[in-house]
Order: C-alpha cells, then sequence, then structure tokens
C-alpha cells in the first residue's frame, strides 16, 4: 500500500509547480513578524466559498479519498479507511463527520467564512471527534490513563490534545494558516502560548505548535493534499510552501523565544486623569534564552518587576533552564492634560525581540447608562454605575448590574478589582472593556476598575413580561414570567448542561438556567403546576434563558381558574368548530350561534392556563390561526353577552 500510495503522490507531485501561480506571494520578499503576517493576510484572503454540504458530499470524499480503495475516506486522527458512504448523520459511532481543527467554538460560528475554509476541514471519526472537542493542542504525558481509546498514539486530558506523530505538524500548519487567513477586525483569530477558553477566538500552545512543525515536517502527503485544496478554494496555505514562516513571524523552538501571554490584559488603557494612573499586568513566556530580557518603554508608561517600584526599564535574569515565565507590571500615568500616546514596550533578548503596542489618553471617565453602553462597539472602554441584582449562585465571577435603564455582566479577575466579591444590593461603578461571550454582553477586557459606592441597597422591582417577549430588549434584567409551568420532572442539577431545565406557558418555552451545582435550588423538587418564575435574563447562543437567584424566585400559582369557570354554565353544540382536529387555523360556524352582537373567544390549555383571546368575531371575521400551538388538547370558550360555549380542540 505505500507503494502505491507514494506512486500517487509523486503523480501529483509533478504538477505542484504549474499549480502554484507564477507571483502568488508576491511582496513578502524580506518580511518577518508582523509586517510578514500581514502580507500573508492579503493574500489569502477574498478566496473562493464552499458550502458546508459539499464538503459532505464531495470536497472531503476527493481530498482524503484512499487511494488504494476508492470508495474509502482516510479518517484525520485515526489513520483509518472506511466507505465514504459510512458518514454520521447521527453520531454513529465508527462513521465519519467533518471535524474543525480549529474548532469553531474557538472564534467563528456557522456563517463565518472559517467554518467551511477547506485547509481547516478533515474527516473524523465522529467519536474521536467528539473526544477531541475543543480542547488546546499540546504535548499530553504518554501514559495509558490518557490514551484516547479509538484514534491510535492519540493521549488527551481535559484540556489538551495530543494527536499521533505522524500529522502533529499538519495539525500546527493548519492552524497557523488560520490564525494568518483570518487577520481583521471582523474575525481575528490567534494562537496563544496558554490554555485557551471556549468562544474565545484563539487556541493554543504556540510554543508547542512550533515544536510540532519543526518535528514534522511537511511531507509528500501533505503537499499532495494541500494541492487539491488549492485548486478547491483557491487559496493556498503559505507554511506549506514556506514552512520557514513560521520562525519568521512566530520564532523557533530551540532558539531563543519571547512569546508575550496578554490573557486579561487590554493594549487599550483607556482614560486616566491626570494625577491618577491605571495598571495591568502580562507575562513573557521565555525559552532557550541564552542571556538575560531587558523590558523597555517611553513615559507615560513605566515598568515594576513587582507592581511597587515603576522604572523606564527592567530586567530578568536568565537561569539557563529551557523555559522561565516572567511577570511585567505596567502603570500608564498621564503626566500633562488632554495627553493621547501610542507607545511600544520592547521585550528583547539575545536572539529575539518583541514588541507590545499599548496606548492611554488623560482624561475625565465619562459615565454612561447601561442602555448606551450597550451600543457602543465591542472593545470599546466603558464606565457604568449599577446595583449588583443577582447573588452570585449562578457563576462564581460573573455578576449583573442594572442600572434602570438596562443591565450587564460584570466579569474581572484584575487584582483587587474581582468581581467575584460583588455581593447582591451593591451599588456599584465599573470601568472596562466591552465584550461578549456567546452573544451575552459584558465588561471583561483589562483594565478593569470596580468601586462600590454602597451597599445593601434595594433591587429594582421584575419586569412582568411574557415568555414571548423574552430577548435582547431584557438582557441582564430582573423579569418575571407569569403562569408557566416546567417541562421536566425530578429535582434540580446545576452547571454545565445539566442546569439546564425549560418552563412553558403552553405556547412558547424558555431555558430556565441553574449556572451552578452550588446554587441553593440544587437538589429541590422540580415543582409541579403552574407558577410564576422570577430571574435574571441571560444569552447563550441564539438562546434566551432566565436564572433564578434564592427558591423563593419560584411562587406557585393560586388555581382559581378553576373555580371561576365552575360558575359558569356552558352549553356545547357539536361541529361549532372546524377542522377539529387542526393544523393551522380553525374555523367558527357562526351561523350554528344565531347571535345578533360579537364573539369573544379564549383558548385555553389543558391545564387551565388562558393563552390566546380574541374579540369582535362575527360572520365575516370567523378564523382564528393556531399555527403557533404545540400539538395537544385544548379548550376554546365563545362567549356572546352572558352565554358561553365551550369546545374541545385537538391540535396536530
Amino acid at each position: 500500500m505505500k507503494k502505491i500510495l507514494l506512486l500517487t503522490i509523486l503523480s501529483i507531485l509533478s504538477t505542484i509547480v504549474i499549480a502554484q501561480p507564477d507571483g502568488y506571494y508576491d511582496g513578502t520578499e524580506g518580511l518577518s513578524g508582523n509586517e510578514l503576517k500581514i502580507k500573508l493576510h492579503q493574500i489569502l484572503r477574498g478566496h473562493e466559498v464552499k458550502t458546508y454540504s459539499e464538503f459532505r458530499d464531495v470536497i472531503l470524499r476527493d481530498l482524503d479519498e484512499d487511494p488504494n480503495t476508492p470508495d474509502n475516506i482516510i479518517l484525520f486522527y485515526k489513520n483509518a479507511s472506511i466507505p465514504k458512504a459510512n458518514f454520521a448523520s447521527n453520531n454513529e459511532p465508527d462513521f465519519w463527520n467533518r471535524e474543525h481543527t480549529w474548532p469553531s467554538s474557538h472564534g467563528f460560528s456557522t456563517q463565518d467564512t472559517a467554518y467551511t475554509d477547506v485547509h481547516n476541514l478533515r474527516p473524523s471519526d465522529a467519536t474521536v471527534n467528539s473526544s477531541k472537542s475543543n480542547k488546546d493542542f499540546n504535548d499530553v504525558e504518554n501514559i495509558p490513563e490518557n490514551a484516547e481509546g479509538e484514534a491510535p498514539d492519540t493521549y488527551t486530558t481535559n484540556d489538551f490534545w495530543d494527536p499521533r506523530d505522524e500529522i502533529k505538524g499538519d495539525v500546527a500548519r493548519i492552524l497557523f494558516y488560520m490564525a494568518t487567513r483570518y487577520e481583521s477586525e471582523s474575525l481575528d483569530l490567534e494562537l496563544v502560548d496558554r490554555i485557551s477558553f471556549s468562544n474565545e477566538p484563539a487556541l493554543g500552545v504556540l510554543f508547542t505548535l512550533i515544536k510540532w512543525h519543526e518535528q514534522d515536517p511537511v511531507d509528500a502527503e501533505e503537499r499532495a493534499r494541500h494541492e487539491g485544496a488549492f485548486g478547491y478554494q483557491g487559496n493556498r496555505n503559505p507554511f506549506i510552501d514556506h514552512p520557514e514562516w513560521v520562525n519568521a513571524i512566530w520564532g523557533g523552538s530551540t532558539s531563543p523565544n519571547l512569546i508575550l501571554n496578554t490573557l486579561n490584559f487590554n493594549a487599550d488603557f483607556g482614560n486616566a486623569e491626570l494625577g491618577s494612573s491605571l495598571e495591568q499586568q502580562y507575562e513573557i513566556n521565555a525559552y532557550n534564552l541564552t542571556s538575560d530580557v531587558s523590558v523597555q518603554v517611553e513615559a507615560p508608561f513605566y515598568l515594576s518587576t513587582d507592581g511597587e517600584n515603576y522604572t523606564d526599564s527592567i530586567g530578568f535574569s536568565s537561569n539557563n533552564s529551557s523555559e522561565q515565565t516572567f511577570t511585567v507590571f505596567l502603570r500608564f500615568e498621564p503626566n500633562q492634560e488632554e495627553q493621547e500616546v501610542n507607545i511600544e514596550v520592547i521585550h528583547s533578548t539575545d536572539g529575539d525581540s518583541e514588541e507590545l503596542s499599548v496606548s492611554g489618553k488623560e482624561g475625565a471617565i465619562e459615565i454612561t447608562t447601561i442602555a448606551e453602553a450597550r451600543e457602543f462597539t465591542l472593545g470599546e472602554v466603558v464606565t457604568v454605575q449599577g446595583v449588583v441584582i443577582d447573588a452570585g449562585n449562578n457563576s462564581s465571577n460573573n455578576r449583573v448590574i442594572y442600572d434602570g435603564t438596562a443591565g450587564l455582566v460584570v466579569r474581572s479577575f484584575d487584582t483587587d478589582n474581582e468581581s467575584e466579591n460583588l455581593q447582591q444590593g451593591d451599588s456599584v461603578s465599573v470601568t472596562g472593556g466591552l465584550s461578549e461571550f456567546n452573544n451575552l454582553l459584558q465588561i471583561s477586557e483589562s483594565p478593569i476598575t470596580i468601586t462600590i459606592l454602597k451597599q445593601g441597597v434595594s433591587l429594582p422591582e421584575p419586569k412582568v413580561i411574557s415568555l414571548a417577549n423574552v430577548g435582547e430588549e431584557y438582557e441582564s434584567q430582573l423579569i418575571t414570567v407569569k403562569n408557566v409551568e416546567f417541562v421536566e420532572t425530578g429535582i434540580f442539577l446545576g452547571g454545565g448542561a445539566s442546569g439546564n431545565f425549560t418552563i412553558t406557558d403552553g405556547v412558547n418555552e424558555l431555558i430556565f438556567r441553574i449556572g451552578s451545582g452550588n446554587h441553593p435550588i440544587v437538589g429541590e423538587d422540580i415543582p409541579t403546576g403552574l407558577y410564576d418564575v422570577t430571574g435574571f435574563v441571560g444569552q447563550f447562543g441564539n438562546d434566551y434563558q432566565i436564572s433564578p437567584r434564592t427558591i423563593d424566585d419560584l411562587q406557585p400559582v393560586e388555581d382559581s381558574t378553576g373555580q371561576t369557570l365552575a360558575n359558569i354554565d356552558f352549553k356545547t353544540i357539536d361541529g361549532l368548530i372546524y377542522p377539529n382536529p387542526a393544523k393551522d387555523q380553525i374555523f367558527i360556524k357562526t351561523e350554528k350561534l344565531q347571535f345578533a352582537s360579537t364573539i369573544s373567544a379564549t383558548i385555553y390549555s389543558s391545564n387551565g392556563s388562558k393563552l390566546q383571546e380574541l374579540n369582535n368575531i362575527n360572520a365575516s371575521r370567523n378564523t382564528i390561526s393556531i399555527d403557533h400551538l404545540k400539538g395537544g388538547m385544548y379548550f376554546i370558550i365563545l362567549s356572546i353577552d352572558d352565554r358561553y360555549f365551550i369546545q374541545k380542540l385537538i391540535k396536530e
């Protein structure tokens, strides 16, 4: 098989010179670092976009075909050959599906170009794909406890994925491509030298990927597939054509290499008034040092190694180990009015240097309403004031604040400004950068400052709305939805998918979210019957949620409907509504009622909840739409003056 595969590859390789257009990489001569990365991005963008179904039906079946068994496809991680027809439409084990090497949950949606990028998609065993999930790539100890199980020579932990040696370089070059192709304001994917977080447009671990790229160089099989990918999409992976460009942009694995870890660091310090200052910190991951590291900056920025003594330059000593980590404290302290600066922080050692661009402005901090802040662009620094309305038991770090105009989430890990320390009823002033997590707006970009203005402040009254109206307008606000019931039975759990439950008013549904296993509701019985439910509105992806604070946010509804209806003398008339059962709409045979005035109609669920009310029904206006109702049994009551008619309705 190896001989046949090699002959196939060599045949394809004979066309490589023709496949790569002359001048494709024009303009890259003499460039390195970020300048080279930006130029490559300009070359790669604007490629032909394919549909996701084309990868299932045509593209992957072609690019990853088994040359010895043309009806088979070769799985990327598992290195197994299985029938192309065995596509995992329902995640069937040992079938194949489309796997994003750079997980889509790390920065892009199904509508983005990155979702169907040919260089990023590979066929994978469905079970192995689930095991990989959205983990970072890193070396994992090769012991039986870490073995993936299905993919040979593959090891994994809760955080990291370590594929077989033969494709380590392939993986790295895919990720280097993604971080270069998607380098813009709308989508900026970054490789980071740390563990990353779900929905963060970042993936790790950078130094490991550099090492894999060097240990597993480009081979004939990778080049052959690359030519096919270029044929479909019209752009190339420059790190297959020019492996040396990885070193030129990100450095090497055996020479001195400084990589900045700017987690929870914002290069834009925002506003600081004259006589005040703002501080942040970040880390330098230093590899293979042969000399000390120096860091320099110009005023009005200042550096420190301990967060206390600041100056314009600092140094860190090499201990001759292969890896060291240093913490840099950076202060912005404007020295004149209306000062606005953009400055480079220079990090250098023998064999490598790294720059970090930072900015800041002198000026008063302008307080905006939260409603105004919600209209700002992501990344902008805002200052808002509000009252903490959640109890801190749905998330250990998130706090929801409200100012009478709107609400948002505060999430800060900055030293002495941790949001986890805030209590319900705290009136606070918060300054920080805006971001989103799965479409939930929050202040989470450093530097973040939190000032407690007052404690024990009265909470706002929740807004009473219907389930149908829960949406962006009420995000991060307290609401009450009335006359709802739980779909599930059993006991409440918390955290992860286990913390999601469903409430319904008979027509609409909403996720009832318990975000933590330590929530006081966890372990309580899920109630039956109608309840008024209070909580704050959250969002995850396209779904809105309501999160309670305590068990008191669930109040049973006194069932007075039955007593009221019991006092009414109902009549029934066969065939009063038709069709019955019905799918989308029903008609009222008004001639059967022999009336002179208009009719009112009310639809009730089987448990007595009022769902819909219509007035002014007459002979020419006798149609009622029911397409919004779920399948099941309902009751419709028609009233004319003091007469009432009831009919059972079956919705298909």
